[in-house]
C-alpha cells in the first residue's frame, strides 16, 4: 500500500512553479546558499568601494567649490583696496570742485565698496554660507590674520570711512591722500597677496590629499574584483557547469508538468461547463479514457440526502468497489489517494480484498482517488488494473487532477442546488414559496395549459388570537400536508402568503375544458373536505375556502380568477369551493 500526498498545485497552478520546486530537490541546499552568500559579500565589498570612490568625488567636488570661494574673496580684497583708495581720490576731487551730484554718486560706491570688504574680512575669518566659506580659517593662516593683516584691514576701512564723514573739501581731500599712501605705500597690499597665496597652497595640498585617497581605493577595488574573480566567480562557474547536466533532468520534467498542467486546465473548464451531476460523470469518463490510461474506472459518489451513502455513477471495471458507506473508504477517511500493488499485501483495502477473492483474481493493482470540497468527501474515483509495474506519476497525478476538479465543481453544484432550494421554498411547510412557483412556472413554458386553485384558511387570525402562533403554524402544515398529498408529483403547490395557497395543475387539453374543470374541482373539494374533517377534531383547527379557474395557459389571468372565485367562496359563507364564472348564492 501507498499513500499519496496530494498534488500541491491546484487547477490554476502554473507548471514553472511545480518545476522550480521540483529544481529545488536537484541542486544542493548548501550549493544555493554557498553560491548566494559569496555572492552578496562580493557585491557588499564592491559597493562598499564604489560608494567611497563616490564619497571622495563628492568631498573633491565640495573641496574645490568651497577653496575656489575662499581664494576667490581673498583675492578680491585687493581688488577692493584699490577700488577704495581710487573712489576716495575721486571723492576728494569732486568735493573739491563743488560738483554735488557727483560726489553723492561717488560716495554711494564707495560706501558700499567699504561695506563690501569689511563683510569679505569678518566672512574669511568667521565663515558665511551664503559665500560658500566654511568657517575660522587654518592656524597658520590665522597666523597671517593675527601679525597685523586684520588691523591693517580695519585701519584701511576707517580711513575710507573719514573720507565719507569728512565735513569740508579740504578734510575729504587729506583722508583720501591718507588713504592713497596707505594703499600703495603701506605693507597692505602685499599681506593681502600673502594671504591668497596662502589660501592657494592649502587648497592644492587638500586636492592632492582627496587624489591619492581615490587613487588607493581604486586599486583597492580592482585587486578584491580579481580577488573575487579568482575565489569566488570562478569556483561557482565550475560548479554550475556541473549542476548544469542535472538541471537537463528538470528540464524534462519541466515538459512533463507543463503537459499535466495543460491537461488540467483542459478538465477544469469542461468540469465547469457541466450543468449537471450525470454531465460531470460524463466528463470524468472521457478524461480517464483519453489521459489516465491507468485501467478500468469506478466513480462513487455520496448521495445530496443521505450524505454518508455512496452510490456508484459510473462503472468501467468489472472489480467493482462494494463499499456503500464513506466512512468505509480508506482513501476517503484519510482524504489521501492510496494505491494497493496487490489484493493480498498486507495493508490492502479489505474491500478491494473482498471484489478481488470473488473474481479470484489476485494480480489486480488499484488506486483510489478521493473527490472532495471544502475538506468533505464526496466521492472517490477507483481504478483497476492488471499488476505488475508501479503506475507511472503522471497517470497517477492525472487521475488526481480529474478527482479534484471533478469534486469542486460537484460540491459547488451541490451547494448551489441546496441554496436555490432553501430560496425558493417556504420554512415551515417545504412548499414552494412565490418566487419557486415562478420558477417552476418558467419551466413549463408559456403554452403549457394548467389549472389554477387559489385557497386561503377561514378565520386563521382565531386561530392565532386563541391558541398561539405556534398552534397557527401547525394548522398551516397540516393544510400544507394534505394538498402535497392530494396533488400528483407534476403539480405545483406554493405558500403564497401568510394563510394562503395556490396549487398549479399542469394539463393536457385533450378532452372537454369542463371536464378538465371539473377535475380541478374536484380536487379542491376533497382538500376543503380532509381539511373540514382536521375542523371537526379537537384542538386548533379552521376551515378553507377554495377558487378554481381554468385550464388555460395563462397562468396569471387564471390566477386572478382564481383569486376572485376565492373571494366569492368567502363572500358566500367560507368552507366552500368555487369556479370562475359560477354563480355562488349570498350566505344566509
Amino acid at each position: 500500500m501507498t499513500t499519496h500526498r496530494p498534488a500541491d498545485d491546484g487547477p490554476y497552478a502554473l507548471a514553472v512553479v511545480e518545476h522550480m520546486d521540483r529544481a529545488r530537490t536537484i541542486v544542493p541546499p548548501s550549493l544555493r546558499l554557498g553560491f548566494t552568500a559569496r555572492y552578496v559579500i562580493a557585491l557588499m565589498i564592491v559597493a562598499t568601494l564604489t560608494i567611497l570612490i563616490g564619497w571622495s568625488g563628492v568631498q573633491e567636488i565640495n573641496q574645490r567649490s568651497t577653496d575656489a570661494a575662499i581664494v576667490n574673496v581673498s583675492g578680491r580684497q585687493r581688488m577692493l583696496s584699490q577700488r577704495i583708495a581710487l573712489l576716495a581720490s575721486r571723492l576728494a576731487s569732486a568735493r573739491a570742485d563743488a560738483d554735488d551730484a557727483a560726489a553723492e554718486r561717488i560716495a554711494g560706491q564707495l560706501r558700499t565698496a567699504t561695506e563690501d570688504m569689511g563683510a569679505a574680512q569678518d566672512a574669511l575669518l568667521e565663515g558665511d554660507a551664503t559665500r560658500g566659506l566654511p568657517g575660522s580659517p587654518s592656524p597658520e593662516i590665522a597666523a597671517l590674520y593675527a601679525s597685523d593683516v586684520e588691523g591693517q584691514v580695519e585701519e584701511y576701512l576707517r580711513t575710507a570711512t573719514e573720507v565719507l564723514d569728512a565735513s569740508t573739501a579740504a578734510a575729504s581731500a587729506r583722508a583720501a591722500a591718507e588713504l592713497s599712501t596707505l594703499a600703495t605705500e603701506g605693507p597692505l597690499l602685499a599681506d593681502l597677496n600673502e594671504i591668497v597665496a596662502a589660501y592657494q597652497a592649502e587648497s592644492e595640498a587638500r586636492l592632492a590629499s582627496i587624489s591619492r585617497n581615490e587613487f588607493i581605493v581604486v586599486g583597492v577595488m580592482l585587486l578584491v574584483l580579481l580577488l573575487e574573480a579568482v575565489f569566488v566567480f570562478r569556483p561557482m562557474s565550475d560548479r554550475i557547469r556541473r549542476e548544469t547536466r542535472r538541471l537537463r533532468q528538470a528540464a524534462a520534467q519541466h515538459k512533463a508538468e507543463a503537459k499535466r498542467h495543460a491537461f488540467g486546465l483542459r478538465v477544469r473548464d469542461a468540469v465547469e461547463l457541466a450543468e449537471t451531476e450525470a454531465d460531470v460523470v460524463d466528463v470524468v469518463a472521457l478524461a480517464h479514457e483519453t489521459s489516465t490510461g491507468i485501467g478500468d474506472v469506478d466513480l462513487l459518489l455520496s448521495d445530496a440526502a443521505e450524505s454518508d451513502t455512496l452510490l456508484p455513477v459510473l462503472t468501467q471495471s468489472p472489480n467493482q468497489c462494494g463499499i456503500r458507506e464513506v466512512g468505509s473508504c480508506p482513501a476517503l477517511r484519510r482524504g489521501q489517494t492510496m494505491t494497493f500493488d496487490t489484493p493480498t499485501e498486507l495493508g490492502a483495502c479489505a474491500q478491494f480484498r473482498r471484489d478481488a477473492r470473488e473474481l479470484d483474481r489476485d494480480d489486480l493493482r488499484c488506486a483510489c482517488v478521493p473527490l472532495t470540497f471544502l475538506g468533505q468527501g464526496i466521492g472517490v474515483l477507483r481504478t483497476v488494473s492488471e499488476g505488475g509495474a508501479e503506475i507511472p506519476a503522471d497517470q497517477l497525478a492525472n487521475a488526481e487532477t480529474v478527482a479534484r476538479a471533478a469534486g469542486n465543481h460537484l460540491g459547488t453544484l451541490r451547494a448551489f442546488a441546496q441554496t436555490r432550494a432553501a430560496a425558493d421554498s417556504d420554512p415551515l411547510t417545504g412548499l414552494l414559496n412565490r418566487r419557486g412557483l415562478e420558477a417552476e412556472l418558467a419551466k413549463l413554458g408559456s403554452t403549457q395549459h394548467v389549472a389554477v386553485i387559489a385557497a386561503d384558511l377561514d378565520h386563521f387570525k382565531a386561530v392565532n388570537d386563541t391558541y398561539g402562533h405556534a398552534a397557527g403554524d401547525q394548522v398551516i402544515t397540516e393544510a400544507g400536508l394534505i394538498m402535497s398529498r392530494l396533488t400528483r408529483s407534476g403539480d405545483l403547490v406554493a405558500r403564497v402568503g401568510g394563510e394562503e395557497f395556490a396549487i398549479v395543475l399542469p394539463m393536457d387539453v385533450v378532452g372537454s375544458t369542463h371536464d378538465l374543470t371539473a377535475a380541478a374541482r374536484n380536487l379542491a373539494e376533497r382538500i376543503r373536505v380532509e381539511f373540514s374533517e382536521l375542523a371537526s377534531e379537537d384542538g386548533p383547527s379552521c376551515t378553507i375556502s377554495l377558487g378554481v379557474a381554468g385550464p388555460g395557459p395563462d397562468f396569471d389571468d387564471l390566477m386572478r380568477q382564481a383569486d376572485a372565485a376565492l373571494y366569492a367562496s368567502k363572500s358566500a359563507g367560507r368552507d366552500r369551493v368555487t369556479v370562475a364564472g359560477e354563480h355562488v348564492p349570498a350566505a344566509s
